[in-house]
């Protein structure tokens, strides 16, 4: 977490963002300040962190079943 108003600097964040890999539509940064939406990014007051969704979507894998060679 970044204090002051340097949290607005995030090349890290931006870097990602700007991945085609990740596809990400959206990302959040909680800080002391308003509410505000600026491009991907949503700047939200750390106290908003209790309106987070959790998505419970499980990853795709695959199971190989060897009950068969028995």
């Amino acid at each position: 977490m970044k204090s002051g108003k340097d949290y607005e600097v995030h090349r890290a964040l931006s870097n990602i963002m700007d991945c085609k890999e990740y596809d990400l539509s959206e990302a959040v940064v909680f800080c002391n300040d308003n509410l505000r939406v600026e491009g991907k990014l949503v700047y939200a007051p750390i106290y908003m962190v209790m309106f987070l969704e959790k998505s419970y979507v499980a990853p795709t894998y695959y199971k190989v079943d060897l009950s068969m060679l028995q």
